[in-house]
């Protein structure tokens, strides 16, 4: 009886705190996009300085069961782990365990290969920020399934660098999966064990886990972000340092505190610093280690750490001149999260609200220029895609009009009628089988990224869904040499 009486009063508690600092605007969009939007639920936490000012959560955890969501309901947060996972390693560089700009190999057990390029440049500060060469990677399977590949074995398959390593920006799952196994490799902990003692229970952050096979009861169901919101099946990431944490949308309040400085426990000032740092090699790429790094967030410097799928979405937002972030959390995909943030904001910082209509006027006035017309490197190519089960053939025809005519494992050859040239790189996509067996059935589609050097065409080939929407992302080495 007791228990039940705290809860009460504690869900109470938010709506005074909203009405003390008037977020009435935020809190009318939220229930708006609940509402009408059926969204199954949204969380908000708002931090100032070193007190959460409002706290609420809207709708169902478990839509089903009529389970409503709370201010201490974990959620999926996708990416949002990638800021948990570099915490991990900027503790491992005070401790002096690693260098940021050492490779990668130097403290894996099981070495990263290349294809292409010297393993070597994959630094850990480069895996960090995005800039290693390493590609696009997302693999999720149902919750006690067999079969699936570990950790170990999906660096093995899927973590080479496709480009040179610190020549560009490449947001990868796979990176953040080998600072994972990086963390576990020089703590001789698992991955899970190092979150726990040192993230969250220094913050105090009791509501977080990284994802398990039993955890589904414990948090908010996710939903498909279609019309009618179908619950989705309880899946697992194979990224786990990319992707893998549920938390609550308070326990996220207590993170962004220790990230504001207002809060200590976790990094020292120096190397919270170090967190917004963006890359000086891949200019011009705003993002830093396990952040975006806004320049210019409506006249302030923001920070922003941010993930999402069509299951969930996660935004937690500050502004450390001001001492502010807001986090919003939600079990669907299509949620306007950031409406909500920009909003709490210009009900609380004087000016923000003028702020944003400046900056969309200046928006609707600006004009892109037309592309330049592309040189394509049109000519005959033959090669191959490289994969863990043996090279596939591939021989290719392109004309300088942009068609492609292709064949994979000497099949009939399929006409591609317009491909993309932008900034060097061909872009095109191709319906095929690798016959892989996490790739999923047959039939989903490679999308091509290939980088050209004069004579041969390298790069990425990117498994994607044509009709099932649980088709991973997979990337596979390609080489096609101009005959």
């Amino acid at each position: 009886m007791c228990k039940y009486f705290i809860s009460v009063v504690f869900l109470a508690l938010p709506a005074f705190l909203a009405a003390q600092y008037n977020f009435t605007k935020a809190r009318k969009n939220i229930v708006m996009q609940v509402d009408s939007n059926r969204i199954p639920s949204i969380s908000i936490a708002v931090v100032h300085k070193n007190q959460i000012i409002w706290e609420e959560s809207f709708g169902y955890a478990d839509r089903e069961a009529k389970r409503r969501a709370t201010v201490h309901t974990p959620y999926y947060i996708a990416s949002v782990t990638k800021l948990m996972t570099a915490t991990c390693i900027l503790q491992l560089l005070k401790e002096k365990k690693i260098a940021l700009d050492e490779p990668a190999n130097t403290y894996l057990n099981a070495k990263l290969n290349s294809t292409s390029w010297d393993a070597s440049g994959i630094t850990v500060r480069r895996l960090l920020q995005h800039t290693s060469g390493l590609t696009t990677f997302n693999l999720v399977y149902p919750a006690g399934s067999s079969g699936q590949p570990g950790m170990v074995t999906a660096i093995d398959r899927y973590a080479m660098p496709f480009w040179k390593p610190g020549t560009r920006f490449d947001y990868s799952n796979m990176g953040y999966t080998v600072l994972a196994k990086l963390i576990e490799d020089r703590s001789g902990k698992s991955f899970a064990a190092y979150l726990q003692q040192h993230v969250f229970d220094p913050a105090g952050m009791r509501d977080s886990y990284l994802a398990r096979d039993d955890s589904y009861s414990e948090g908010a169901k996710r939903y498909i972000g279609d019309p009618a919101r179908t619950l989705a099946p309880f899946s697992i990431t194979a990224s786990t340092g990319a992707s893998g944490v549920f938390s609550s949308v308070h326990d996220l309040g207590l993170l962004a505190m220790q990230f504001l400085k207002t809060k200590t426990g976790l990094l020292t000032s120096g190397l919270i610093d170090t967190l917004k740092f963006a890359s000086l090699e891949t200019a011009p790429s705003q993002h830093g280690i396990a952040v975006g790094r806004q320049d210019d967030y409506f006249g302030y410097t923001g920070w922003l750490s941010q993930g999402g799928t069509s299951q969930a979405q996660a935004w937690m937002q500050l502004i450390p001149s001001e001492e502010m972030a807001v986090i919003v959390l939600s079990n669907t995909g299509g949620t306007n999260c950031q409406s909500v943030i920009t909003d709490v904001f210009s009900e609380y910082i004087p000016g923000f609200a003028e702020r944003i209509a400046a900056a969309k006027s200046k928006a609707s006035t600006a004009q892109t220029p037309p592309p330049a017309q592309p040189v394509l490197p049109s000519g005959d190519y033959k090669g191959f895609i490289k994969t863990y089960n043996g090279n596939k053939s591939l021989h290719a025809v392109l004309t300088d009009s942009g068609a492609l005519d292709i064949s994979l494992n000497d099949q009939a050859a399929i006409h591609i009628a317009t491909t993309r040239w932008r900034n060097g790189r061909l872009y095109f996509e191709l319906p095929a089988d690798l016959a892989v067996p996490e790739a999923g059935t047959s039939p989903y589609k490679l999308q091509f990224e290939l980088a050209f050097d004069g004579t041969i065409l390298s790069g990425a080939a990117l498994t994607s869904a044509i009709n099932d929407p649980a088709t991973p992302n997979l990337p596979f080495w390609v080489e096609l040499v101009k005959q």
